[in-house]
């Protein structure tokens, strides 16, 4: 255990503790979104919309895998295609998402958003990465089924 012996338990622990209250701790990707999309439940539960514990169950299901989920790989996306609750609770932290981490969240609720995203890139496609989709995706190999 470093500096165990030089500092005593509560001096470690404080160490510790001043750390998790350090900006450092609070600007990593992970720890700043899931308390942001944690702090979005907190408010949601204290206006009552989980009252129900059955109801809350159910829809809150898949909850801790998309916060992870956004936590872990949004900052490191252009975008992500997320489901319609989830990206109801994000819809006014988007600006914050693109400023921030510079992604985009898109889900069936901007579809057409996510299709011109999608459009986008097609049209900004580089010549040398057109010419590697050939040997990836060899013409005559993809089917419509």
């Amino acid at each position: 255990m470093r500096d165990a012996n030089t500092l005593n338990i509560q001096d470690r622990f404080g160490r510790v503790n001043n750390f998790f209250k350090s900006e450092k701790f609070q600007s990593i990707p992970f720890v700043d979104l899931s308390s942001l999309i944690y702090a979005i439940l907190r408010s949601r539960i204290r206006a009552g919309e989980y009252a129900n514990k059955i109801k809350a169950k159910s829809s809150l299901s898949g909850l801790f895998y998309d916060i992870q989920a956004i936590s872990i790989y949004g900052p490191y996306s252009d975008a992500m295609f997320i489901d319609k609750p989830m990206h109801e609770w994000l819809k006014k932290y988007e600006d914050y998402l693109t400023t921030h981490y510079s992604f985009r969240i898109f889900s069936v609720s901007n579809w057409l958003a996510f299709h011109e995203y999608l459009d986008e890139i097609a049209a900004n496609c580089p010549d040398e990465v057109e010419s590697m989709l050939d040997i990836v995706y060899p013409p005559g190999n993809l089917t419509s089924d």
